[in-house]
């Protein structure tokens, strides 16, 4: 009977177990991405004098069958930088940063006492229209909604951004809420949420016959999907309303009255973000230079 040397079947346990790990890398490399992007896009400018359709919109393709899909949508205003943030770089101190933005480190100090800290979310992230621009982001939107019911939508601020030159310098502060857009009944147009062949349009101020932007949008700036199947194609349009006349004056000295605007989209696929299908734009106030 012939005899098999050891070093033959070490080989060959060798080259199965390379054969297993290439085949399995090869599945793993090629399983589709979640999501495909179709459309990713803000404005650089709100009624500014160059008059073309200002919209903010997402419209993605599942990659594959998802339990659930969601567009979590913030709008934060321009404010006065906190005392002590400007004038220094801030690459490597995010959390001194932090502190010195009394509305963030309020909160912070509130949930880390009642033990919900880890769901506040922090991340850096770039700008999509200013190259080299980063923010730093504390969003408390998802621990908000799911303490207050739909119609505290928006009682408190619930978003917070520092805007960073490349030089990592502070250069703005934003302080905003979870929803589609700042007054949205007077500054939407329209908004459009799209699932498949489903499309839904909503107008300010509808009669009872029509969806309402200010009444029937979801709360807290969330639009979610459930049971999403592979091919399906989801999105959410805005459009923006182009002339400062249509909104009475006492709505914009309270609610739209900033140098410029931070809307942000974040894309959730089944809980997990999507950074490639997210979008961060810093907005001009009109009477601006495009």
């Amino acid at each position: 009977m012939a005899r098999v040397s050891r070093r033959y079947i070490a080989l060959v346990m060798i080259l199965l177990v390379a054969s297993t790990a290439l085949t399995l890398g090869s599945r793993i490399l090629s399983t589709p991405p979640p999501l495909d992007i179709l459309v990713l896009e803000g404005p650089d400018s709100l009624f500014a004098s160059v008059q073309r359709p200002r919209t903010v919109s997402i419209a993605v393709r599942a990659g594959k069958d998802l339990w659930n899909l969601e567009f979590r949508f913030r709008c934060l205003l321009e404010a006065a930088l906190p005392a002590g943030v400007a004038g220094r770089a801030w690459s490597d101190s995010t959390l001194e940063l932090l502190n010195l933005c009394p509305g963030v480190r309020d909160r912070l100090e509130y949930f880390s006492s009642v033990g919900a800290r880890d769901l506040v979310a922090i991340r850096e992230v770039p700008v999509s229209n200013r190259k080299n621009h980063k923010l730093v982001l504390v969003d408390f939107g998802e621990l908000y909604s799911a303490i207050f019911p739909p119609e505290q939508d928006n009682e408190s601020l619930t978003t917070f951004a520092v805007l960073m030159n490349a030089s990592g310098y502070a250069v703005a502060y934003y302080e905003g809420y979870s929803e589609l857009f700042a007054a949205k009944e007077y500054l939407l147009e329209l908004a459009r949420i799209e699932a498949g062949v489903d499309t839904r349009e909503y107008l300010p101020l509808a009669d009872g016959a029509g969806l309402s932007i200010e009444r029937d949008l979801p709360p807290f700036g969330t639009v979610a999907f459930w049971n999403v199947s592979k091919g399906g194609v989801f999105g959410v349009t805005l459009v923006l309303k182009q002339r400062l006349i249509d909104v009475p004056r006492s709505i914009y000295e309270t609610r739209v009255a900033t140098r410029s605007f931070l809307e942000v989209v974040e894309t959730f696929a089944d809980g997990d973000l999507a950074k490639e299908a997210s979008g961060y734009w810093v907005i001009l106030n009109g009477r601006t230079e495009e």
